[in-house]
């Protein structure tokens, strides 16, 4: 039940396609994520283009998202994930642990 590339760009997976792929990135170990706006999640593939875990749900606390439109990976293969409507960005690491935030909602810096 692992996903595969069945047409470029079309992502299918053991749970149906994906619903709103918002955003791209890959390691320097050829591991790649997208973040899904409308599921509230990120998935982490192998190599092989294998899913690897899904990252994350619908909500508020700390690893947990409100639409992630983009994601990125830093040097030390940490995730950071932009987290729309909860306003912030969010570290994690290749496990889907959470490390940090930053930012808020508001209209001065940060």
């Amino acid at each position: 039940n692992y996903p595969a590339i069945d047409k470029p760009w079309k992502i299918v997976n053991s749970n149906g396609s994906m619903s709103g792929p918002a955003g791209i990135a890959f390691n320097k170990d050829g591991m790649w994520a997208v973040a899904d706006y409308n599921k509230n999640c990120v998935y982490l593939f192998d190599d092989r283009d294998e899913l690897v875990r899904t990252i994350g749900s619908h909500g508020s606390s700390d690893g947990q998202f409100r639409n992630p439109q983009g994601v990125s990976f830093d040097s030390h293969n940490h995730l950071y994930v932009s987290d729309y409507y909860n306003h912030r960005i969010q570290k994690l690491d290749i496990h889907g642990n959470y490390l940090l935030k930053f930012g808020s909602n508001g209209s001065s810096d940060g």
